[in-house]
């Protein structure tokens, strides 16, 4: 049984210029736009849990920043039973893996102010939308990993009152949660990839030629669209 049934799978795509025209049809956030996922291209890398698929990529300038450092994760998880993903722990512990993914949205590393129950797991805040509209948390729990996405992530004590209703039910302040990802090693490899897309084609000082593998990502995409799909 996969986690968190409840939710929908929805992924919040980065804008990919010359293959994503959205328009009003795929709304999700202001800067996103929400894909089925089984709607996405295909994963191309074997996501090892080490990262070495993300660490043969050159750094790049713009790369992450936030805090999300293993003392810091370490002591929000002290007196939980929290087993962590090993692609989530390599993550948190190499800044070098954080080097080699840029945001075209200035989103940000940030861990929360505390960890949230959640059904068999716990959730994690991992990354936030510059403009707060949108967090991406990491689930683990007995019953496997995934990564949500929301606009009112738990675990950030925004008042006494809420902090108390989100530990209680973590979705209650959350309708437009869902599952962006089956696991952190498929989130991180979708927000390398097309982040590297929007970068190289709209980014002047970053412009580059596509990579076969990016160019196949951002033609399901385009070729998807043609198709009409909606949501």
């Amino acid at each position: 049984m996969q986690p968190l049934p409840e939710l929908p799978r929805i992924w919040a795509g980065t804008y990919l210029p010359g293959y994503h025209d959205w328009g009003d049809e795929f709304p999700l956030a202001p800067t996103y736009a929400g894909f089925p996922l089984d709607w996405l291209p295909p994963v191309e890398r074997e996501l090892d849990d080490e990262l070495r698929w993300l660490l043969r990529e050159p750094p790049v300038d713009g790369s992450l920043k936030g805090r999300a450092k293993r003392a810091d994760l370490d002591a929000l998880l002290a007196g939980a039973a929290v087993v962590l993903p090993p692609s989530f722990a390599a993550f948190i512990d190499s800044a070098d893996a954080r080097k080699r993914i840029r945001s075209a949205t200035d989103c940000y590393l940030q861990l929360p102010e505390s960890i949230v129950r959640c059904g068999e797991g716990w959730l994690i805040n991992v990354l936030a939308d510059s403009q707060s509209c949108a967090f991406w948390l990491l689930y683990t729990g007995a019953d496997g990993e995934a990564v949500i996405v929301t606009e009112f992530p738990p675990g950030f004590a925004h008042s006494e009152h809420e902090a108390e209703r989100q530990q209680r039910d973590p979705w209650s302040l959350a309708d437009d949660t869902s599952v962006c990802a089956g696991s952190f090693s498929e989130f991180l490899y979708r927000l390398w990839i097309e982040n590297e897309i929007f970068f190289r084609l709209s980014v002047p000082e970053a412009r580059a030629p596509l990579t076969e593998e990016q160019r196949r990502y951002g033609e399901h995409f385009r070729d998807r669209m043609r198709e009409g799909l909606k949501l």
